[in-house]
């Protein structure tokens, strides 16, 4: 079996495998002619694969860029375009920041920081203890709040549809 590990890499992989081997097969075919409308027909494919690209006036400059781009310049066809080796597109586009405000709970993210910081803000009295009691989700903010501010107040957890389940397990690993 043949794995794309093994095979050689892609210039621009946007238009796959078989783009590129029907780009080394055009390449082999010595009448000139022949070359230049399988070249061609090889655009168009490309350009139905890239339908965003669909915009100005000369929209199929880049694919006959790319085309020789992928055939390493070593292909002879007649281009209805000036372009030269020296020519390159912009492959990546620019990358986006994503604002992590250094999480320290990462693999439960930004929600869960969220939520601990309102618990730890929350004032304690019996509002606080009635509305915790009847969540038994109360009891996920335990392990957060001890390790990021030294202790926690929780009341005994409760709104348990199911039945009775034990919270001793949950206290001990504390």
């Amino acid at each position: 079996m043949d794995y794309n590990t093994q095979r050689t890499k892609l210039k621009i992989s946007d238009y796959g495998r078989n783009i590129y081997n029907l780009i080394q097969y055009t390449k082999t075919v010595e009448d000139r002619e022949l070359r230049t409308q399988m070249a061609s027909a090889i655009v168009d494919i490309m350009a139905q694969n890239s339908p965003d690209a669909k915009g100005g006036d000369d929209y199929k400059r880049k694919f006959w860029v790319h085309l020789m781009i992928l055939a390493d310049w070593q292909l002879d066809v007649d281009v209805p375009y000036e372009i030269t080796p020296e020519e390159t597109v912009e492959f990546n586009p620019n990358r986006v920041e994503y604002h992590q405000d250094q999480l320290h709970y990462r693999h439960y993210g930004s929600i869960l920081e969220k939520m601990v910081k309102q618990v730890a803000e929350y004032p304690e009295g019996e509002e606080f203890a009635q509305q915790a009691s009847a969540l038994r989700g109360s009891i996920m903010v335990v392990g957060p709040l001890l390790s990021r501010y030294g202790r926690a107040i929780v009341p005994q957890p409760g709104g348990d549809k199911i039945g009775r389940r034990r919270l001793d397990t949950h206290f001990l690993g504390m």
